[in-house]
């Protein structure tokens, strides 16, 4: 494998486990939403607060996925 072919394998890995983290962590927001153990709108409270007292707040880029009522 050249070094181009490698870099793109690296890149494409860290993304895949990238990924599987955030469908994770979805996947285990909706299931404490939907225990009671916290509200979407606590989470989002907190998720708030944690961004603006972080030092590279500028530089968070998160996407919180809607909950869907059944």
């Amino acid at each position: 494998m050249n070094k181009k072919t490698e870099k793109n394998v690296e890149n494409l890995a860290l993304e895949e486990v990238a990924y599987g983290t955030q469908y994770a962590l979805d996947v285990l927001l909706e299931l404490l939403i939907e225990k009671g153990v916290i509200s979407e709108q606590e989470f989002k409270d907190k998720l708030d607060q944690m961004i603006n007292e972080s030092p590279e707040a500028d530089e968070v880029n998160i996407n919180i996925p809607e909950h869907k009522e059944d």
